[in-house]
């Protein structure tokens, strides 16, 4: 019964995609995940196993290990929850300021351009590119000329 939950909750996180850009803690959550996984398939293999018979001994410490299991399982379940929660609440800490500045009877209101910038700059800080990407030259395309500023090409001056 575990396992199938602990599978739900990997298949809950990750859903249809293969890799997920996780946190360091949920990747050690996830790491014990996998180990009580196996403890727990390891247990199940042993319990439908019929040739080996049980002690006494066995039968009496195995459910409490199990609970004890149960219990890590669901404290690295929390932490992995907790620690996903408190890096999305930081890559979304600036848009509190974004919807302030955006009221409508905000005096020097930002554009919705304006926004899209600084959002852009708060995701590559939090991204930790930030200095690379202000290295790079942008590709932006020639500034509009009025037709008088524009150079014509000399056969077209000879008609």
């Amino acid at each position: 019964m575990r396992r199938q939950e602990l599978d739900g909750f990997i298949e809950g996180l990750f859903g249809q995609e293969d890799v997920v850009d996780l946190p360091e803690r949920a990747h050690r959550g996830l790491d014990i995940l996998g180990e009580l996984h196996a403890l727990f398939a390891a247990v199940l293999a042993i319990a439908i196993h019929e040739t080996k018979a049980a002690t006494d001994k066995s039968m009496e410490t195995t459910p409490r290990h199990m609970r004890e299991m149960t219990k890590n399982a669901e404290h690295a379940m929390h932490a992995i929850v907790l620690s996903c929660k408190r890096a999305r609440k930081q890559m979304l800490a600036a848009l509190p300021l974004v919807a302030k500045r955006m009221v409508k009877n905000q005096q020097m209101r930002w554009s919705l351009s304006g926004a899209h910038l600084m959002l852009q700059v708060r995701v590559a800080m939090v991204n930790g590119n930030l200095r690379q990407r202000l290295r790079e030259k942008p590709d932006l395309p020639a500034p509009p000329l009025h037709p008088i500023f524009q150079p014509t090409p000399p056969l077209l001056r000879a008609a």
